[in-house]
């Protein structure tokens, strides 16, 4: 076994080949990789994942894997909404910290208990997380919880990243917890034999694993992009030769986004003239997707005043933009809530604003959309 504390030149291989990859996109990209705005998305977005790699140090150092951890994160984190939906929004932290342990130990007691794989117990663990969300998904849309929107800031993340990084070097170094650990994970049987309990070790490690699965409590909406990474984006994207479509809304993010030369711009709600003129001069086509607005009428599940007026507004700008010559093209999003597969709500829709000459718009918008992409 090595010695605690001796760096092996294997163990620092792969930081060089990482700080390697970061200097070739650094130069590649011109120094933007560096900039401000980008380092923070970085750290923002990759401490979730590893958060979830901490928790799985313990499970990997005994010979075992997990999975499910992206899978369980969701799921665990899914329900803790919807149960802070009906309480409140601090709720989702301990909610989720709870189902993520018990998770954890389930999955602990199924390998030790019945001597299953890790690997197929966390395989299992994944198909079936994904599939209850995918159910819960289907049922109705799931809100981000209330009143808690700093444990996604920048500052919050970085602070959590640090002190769970220094807590988990700690056990794992300098604790008999983190020592029995490696031990089994070197040979289990002679550990047993020493009197260790090997299936106490197995199930905390795999609670760990599962209490560190938490990264963020919902997604809340934010600003777009700033227009020059939007531009950035489009931009690269055309010069490797793809076609670029636009999930966007907002009027500021939608008009950015068609100034930058963006071949289609999907939902685009809430706009003004402004975007809507900067979609028509520079050839944008707008897929509106009408019927994730207008099939919320009469269901209960949202204001039925506030849904009429969205969609009012919608509507009038999809006549507007129509008067302009602008490019129109059907679209669904199918999946949505109220929006099941094979639904003709968005041509309904869609008709009743352009009346007559429905066929003929959605037909030239229809036709740039297959030509592009």
């Amino acid at each position: 076994m090595k010695k605690q504390g001796k760096i092996q030149l294997l163990d620092i291989v792969p930081i060089f080949i990482l700080a390697g990859i970061f200097i070739i996109f650094t130069v590649a990209s011109n120094g933007a990789t560096l900039s401000s705005y980008n380092l923070k998305l970085l750290c923002t977005n990759v401490v979730p994942v590893i958060i979830g790699s901490l928790g799985c140090i313990f499970v990997i150092a005994l010979g075992g894997t997990d999975i499910s951890i992206g899978a369980s994160a969701a799921l665990c984190s899914s329900i803790a909404a919807v149960i802070s939906g009906q309480t409140a929004g601090w709720v989702a932290i301990p909610v989720t910290i709870i189902l993520s342990t018990a998770l954890g130990a389930l999955i602990g007691f199924i390998v030790t208990k019945f001597h299953v794989g890790s690997f197929m117990c966390t395989l299992a663990i994944l198909i079936a997380g994904r599939g209850l969300l995918n159910f819960m998904l289907q049922q109705s849309s799931i809100a981000a919880p209330k009143g808690i929107s700093f444990v996604t800031s920048f500052a919050f993340t970085i602070i959590l990243l640090i002190a769970l990084i220094v807590i988990v070097w700690f056990v794992f170094e300098y604790t008999k917890f983190g020592f029995y650990c490696k031990c089994i994970g070197e040979n289990e049987r002679t550990v047993h034999s020493v009197g260790i309990n090997v299936k106490k070790i197995r199930i905390i490690c795999f609670m760990i694993s599962g209490l560190m699965d938490f990264d963020r409590f919902g997604v809340l909406t934010e600003d777009g992009l700033p227009p020059e990474t939007i531009r950035e984006l489009i931009h690269i994207a055309h010069e490797e030769g793809f076609a670029v479509m636009a999930h966007a809304n907002g009027a500021r993010t939608v008009e950015a986004a068609a100034l930058a030369g963006v071949d289609s711009v999907e939902h685009g709600a809430y706009l003004d003239t402004d975007a809507l003129h900067a979609m028509r001069e520079n050839g944008t086509v707008w897929v509106p997707t009408l019927s994730t607005i207008g099939n919320l009428r009469g269901t209960g599940r949202f204001d039925e005043a506030a849904v009429a007026a969205i969609l009012e507004s919608a509507m009038e700008n999809v006549a507007a933009f129509a008067a302009m010559g602008g490019l129109i093209a059907p679209g669904t999003d199918a999946g949505a809530w109220a929006v099941p597969h094979g639904s003709l709500s968005e041509y309904a829709l869609l008709e009743q604003v352009l009346g007559e000459n429905a066929e003929n718009v959605l037909s030239r918008g229809a036709a740039e959309i297959r030509r592009r992409f």
